[in-house]
């Protein structure tokens, strides 16, 4: 049995490096997004698959597979990865001509690797006459280094589809952001695939691979409920009403001890984007009393949200503590111990 006060300490050590953590506001790196028609009104997207890892380095893995189907004769068609340029705590310097936290692009069509080039361009308005219109950066008088840049990235690429089906096989990574209210955030764009043919996706599955032992929430966006979320493992969705804060709007909050979470829909046409965060355990501070939201993952979902003065009652630290136990599968013979930590 650990002692109270060696609780208690750990509880103290716990809360210091959290709040080492907040030294600074925070940092977006960049998002996901489709590949995009710059200019086209025929071919559909029949399928997609994507699939989104958490990577142990800090990183996302983006694997996407799209098929086409091309009504008319072959034909070439300009495709494009938008990608808005970093800001914060960050260097927004390009790196070899290219987004600094955007690493190993890469673009198969049809068994066939593809060349792309990389442009920077204005923010708004950078298609002129079915074109990309590209900074000439020596030229530039914006921002071009530092914290923010006034300028954002597009990949793009000529793609020779032919008559009927193509299949495109496209990944990369990105450096996940986070700030002082996220341990860790990231998004996706997924109504960019409204743009093809088609406007929307015929039959659309989104993977979400967050690793184990880990919670983690999701606004709803794009979908409707919990139950729209399929678990391959050990965990839970929880359908969570909105709240002042960073929970504005109504969320699911998923916590997964082991497997993937999945949402397939047909007829897909995305009217929001991919939203994933998990918050900070200790949010800000109210006031003089030093009294702070405190969140606890892996709970019940009633009550998770506590808070905690400067002297927690010694059954918060003690739950606190045995969180690390239940994370990694622990079965609690006590009755109130299993009620709290249910997966």
């Amino acid at each position: 049995m650990v002692h109270s006060s060696t609780r208690f300490f750990l509880f103290l050590f716990f809360i210091l490096q959290v709040f080492c953590l907040q030294a600074n506001d925070g940092a977006f790196f960049a998002r996901g997004n489709q590949l995009i028609p710059i200019q086209e009104k025929d071919i559909k997207v029949t399928k997609e698959i994507l699939k989104l890892t958490m990577l142990e380095d800090g990183m996302i893995e983006v694997s996407v597979y799209y098929e086409f189907h091309n009504p008319g004769a072959a034909k070439k068609v300009l495709v494009g990865f938008e990608a808005m340029s970093p800001e914060g705590d960050v260097d927004g310097t390009p790196k070899k001509g290219q987004h600094p936290y955007i690493h190993d692009f890469t673009v198969d069509l049809n068994g066939k690797k593809l060349p792309y080039a990389v442009s920077m361009v204005e923010k708004d308005g950078y298609i002129r006459d079915g074109k990309i219109a590209s900074l000439d950066m020596k030229k530039y008088k914006g921002e071009k280094g530092g914290n923010y840049v006034d300028f954002d990235y597009v990949y793009h690429f000529d793609a020779h589809f032919q008559s009927g089906k193509n299949k495109i096989k496209h990944t990369y990574r990105y450096d996940v952001s986070g700030s002082i209210d996220y341990e860790f955030n990231f998004e996706y764009v997924l109504t960019a695939a409204n743009r093809w043919g088609n406007q929307q996706i015929d039959d659309f599955t989104l993977i979400l691979d967050m690793g184990n032992s880990t919670s983690f929430s999701m606004p709803k966006t794009f979908f409707d409920k919990a139950s729209d979320w399929t678990i391959t493992g050990v965990g839970k969705a929880v359908d969570m009403p909105a709240q002042d804060g960073l929970n504005d709007k109504p969320y699911v909050e998923f916590q997964v001890r082991e497997g993937e979470i999945q949402f397939k829909k047909k007829n897909f046409k995305p009217a929001g984007e991919l939203f994933v965060y998990k918050q900070r355990i200790i949010q800000n501070q109210e006031g003089a009393g030093a009294v702070k939201p405190f969140n606890v993952p892996f709970t019940h979902s009633e009550g998770q949200n506590w808070w905690v003065s400067n002297n927690p009652p010694k059954e918060q630290i003690n739950r606190l503590y045995d969180q690390r136990y239940a994370r990694m599968g622990a079965i609690f013979g006590d009755p109130i111990l299993q009620r709290f930590y249910p997966i």
